[in-house]
């Protein structure tokens, strides 16, 4: 799954999702004594709508109880899992579909069915996947799942209720309206959607939208907290500002009054003390001035941690793309690297018209050695097709070709001879082809050689199996 990474909040900045088409999977839902009455009709639109879909997918499955349950098989369990793997629905409406329990209950099951693949693949379109079949009027019909008929009734039917009495369903008319029926599907199934994510993916994208969200939450707090401060010093502003006109309205009248009395000593005694209240004042502005300087640091401090996380989330994405790029350029280099290795370690043989000899892997004597010399023709045709290439060709067992073995029929019987009591194996015709002799116990194969350094003859016992390799390697 190389993908963009995809979830219904919304799509990470990772490159795009491979596409790919569901699989052609489908269930035909009827009512069996439908089937009965239809006096086969019914499976023939079956046919002729699988003729129409695998003509354009090649492989298609449509699922149908009496043709795909096993004798022995859990009934309602093999349907619900069919219905899991569908992806169209196929129910054929009839009054006695529409009061069977069972066919209610599939139309149930495929709803939650499509409802899981909306959820799976947020790209696929939500269309409907169900395709009803009208094929006998279910006007004034009473169902015993009324709600489940209202939800059938907005999909779109294929009406063949005036045409199930057809001789044949593949030609004319009906097979035209058959073939445009199948079209429907066949849209629906060519569209495309992204492979969905991997558990891993979604833990991993739900993770890291739960970290964005908090570190969200916590720069809406913070400028918040600092909006509020703002409003208190600014309020605080005002208030400084009120309480110093008030002291100048005070200090005009101060000084009217000054003029106006003789007392100079009392007029100055009321100057003392509004002079200590300026002071007092001038106290607080001071500590006021510091509060406002403390407020400015924080939103300062505040700013620089807000860019800071986005500088940490933009790094996590260049990470995420270099990491990504990195293995496509790394499976690239290892695809065109591949064959390169392949033929440095096993190189072409050369063609070579000698003599071969074979190495043995098995439960035999040391090595197994085959010098296959041509023969003239066989003048009669052999009883089997294997004689020619096992009785008219010489083997030999040893590392040097020393010790020899034969093959020989006589009759219906395969003998084995090397050296010592001869082994006698029944042939077995049916399974047995020019290249392959099937005897009771022993299968003697030949495989066409695609060089000469490749020929190989293949003798498999019960616990072993013979490679038979060119003689040349051997010596």
């Amino acid at each position: 799954m190389t993908s963009e990474v995809q979830t219904k909040a919304g799509r990470s900045d990772a490159t795009a999702r491979p596409k790919i088409h569901l699989d052609p999977v489908g269930f035909w839902s009827y009512a069996r004594d439908n089937e009965d009455l239809s006096e086969g009709r019914l499976a023939d639109i079956l046919r002729q709508i699988k003729a129409e879909l695998a003509s354009r997918f090649g492989r298609l499955e449509i699922f149908q109880d009496t043709s795909s349950m096993r004798h022995g098989d859990a009934w309602e369990t093999r349907i619900r899992e069919s219905i899991t793997r569908s992806t169209f629905f196929i129910p054929i409406l009839t009054p006695h579909f529409l009061r069977s329990k069972w066919c209610m209950q599939e139309v149930e099951w495929f709803l939650e069915r499509e409802q899981q693949l909306f959820d799976a693949y947020p790209d696929l379109p939500r269309t409907s996947r169900i395709f009803p079949i009208l094929y006998v009027d279910i006007e004034g019909a009473t169902s015993i799942r009324p709600d489940l008929v209202a939800k059938l009734n907005a999909r779109n039917w294929f009406d063949m209720s005036e045409m199930r009495y057809a001789e044949r369903v593949d030609v004319g008319e009906v097979g035209r309206a058959i073939g445009d029926y199948a079209k429907s599907i066949r849209t629906l199934l060519m569209i495309e959607v992204e492979t969905p994510l991997s558990a891993e993916e979604r833990e991993a994208l739900l993770r890291e939208a739960e970290a964005a969200a908090k570190a969200e939450r916590e720069e809406q707090d913070a400028r918040k907290r600092a909006l509020e401060e703002a409003e208190r010093i600014r309020a605080l502003a005002e208030e400084e500002a009120r309480e110093q006109a008030r002291i100048a309205a005070k200090a005009a009248a101060l000084a009217a009054e000054v003029q106006q009395h003789d007392d100079h000593v009392a007029a100055l005694a009321a100057l003392s003390a509004r002079l200590d209240a300026g002071l007092a004042h001038s106290c607080a502005q001071a500590e006021l001035r510091e509060k406002l300087a403390a407020a400015d640091a924080e939103a300062k401090h505040q700013r620089d941690l807000a860019r800071s996380a986005r500088g940490e989330r933009n790094k996590r994405r260049l990470r995420r793309i270099l990491v990504a790029t990195g293995w496509v350029i790394g499976v690239a280099v290892t695809l065109l690297a591949l064959p390169v290795v392949y033929f440095s370690v096993f190189p072409p043989a050369p063609r070579d018209g000698g003599n071969e000899q074979t190495s043995v892997t098995g439960n035999l004597a040391g090595n197994m050695t085959v010098d296959i010399r041509s023969a003239p023709p066989s003048p009669a045709k052999p009883r089997f097709a294997a004689e020619e290439w096992i009785t008219e060709q010489p083997w030999a067992v040893g590392a040097k070709c020393g010790s020899s073995v034969s093959f020989s029929i006589e009759g219906n019987d395969l003998i084995v001879d090397q050296g010592d009591a001869p082994e006698r194996h029944a042939i077995d015709a049916a399974q047995s082809t020019d290249d392959r002799l099937v005897a009771d116990g022993l299968t003697l194969s030949r495989t066409p050689a695609r060089s000469a350094a490749d020929s190989r003859m293949t003798m498999i016992y019960p616990d072993f199996k013979v490679e038979v390799l060119p003689c040349a390697t051997r010596r």
